[in-house]
């Protein structure tokens, strides 16, 4: 199954609006929080350089959010359906290759994973709820976290993309992914419960509760109950 299916474009579709959401909150949040850095810094450096990132980001943010949106949109596809097999997915480093390039660029590849790997841990029970969704909607067979088309690496790339889409500036860009990274996963434990309570609605049923329909049989039950009355 693939995103051209109408049913999982829609459903999808309906995610990505709720992230995308989540996102322009998050932003509002890292605007506020970037002024609270600027005011409380300790040397006039640090107050600029939060002051840039600052303006960046309100100059910026409709156009973050639609690179961000585009970006969303891509990387899902291309892990539902992908084309071709890639050495390294965006989003995730390739430590054999990591001496090739300076120490400034490691500290910036290592800001941009980061931001998957705050979604994903933050948000570990709903993402492996929601595993159990997506699975179901794309016939997976069984809920499977690593297939998650939402998961947090997806989300942490569309973010990589869209900020470096947004900023030339390699200090703007580390701290918008810093800051980004810590509100986007603050927010997206609501968004994940909201995109389950669609999928809801939508009349999904998880994969995971195929296994537990096989577990709570009658058939299993009555077993249960014999050996019970056996002890």
């Amino acid at each position: 199954m693939n995103a051209s299916d109408s049913s999982v474009s829609v459903t999808l579709l309906a995610a990505q609006q709720l992230i995308r959401a989540t996102a322009a909150t998050a932003l509002a949040v890292v605007a506020h929080n970037l002024l609270d850095l600027m005011r409380s810094a300790s040397t006039f450096r640090s107050r600029g350089e939060f002051a840039a990132a600052q303006s960046e980001l309100l100059r910026s943010e409709k156009l973050f959010l639609s690179h961000f949106t585009a970006a969303l949109e891509e990387r899902i596809s291309a892990d539902i359906d992908p084309k071709e097999e890639t050495k390294t997915p965006r989003g995730q480093t390739d430590w054999q290759s990591v001496s090739l390039v300076d120490e400034d660029q490691i500290d910036e590849r290592i800001a941009f994973d980061r931001i998957g790997q705050l979604i994903a841990h933050d948000c570990e029970a709903e993402l492996r709820e929601l595993s159990a969704y997506t699975s179901a909607v794309l016939g997976h067979g069984r809920a499977d976290p690593e297939r998650n088309p939402l998961r947090g690496e997806i989300l942490g790339s569309a973010v990589h993309i869209a900020i470096e889409k947004t900023s030339s500036e390699a200090l703007t860009q580390s701290i918008l992914a810093r800051e980004i990274g810590r509100a986007m996963a603050q927010e997206m434990p609501a968004c994940y419960r909201a995109v389950i309570a669609d999928m809801k609605q939508r009349g999904i049923r998880p994969a995971e509760l195929v296994a537990r329909a096989v577990e709570n049989s009658p058939a299993r039950l009555q077993g249960a109950a014999f050996d019970d009355a056996r002890k």
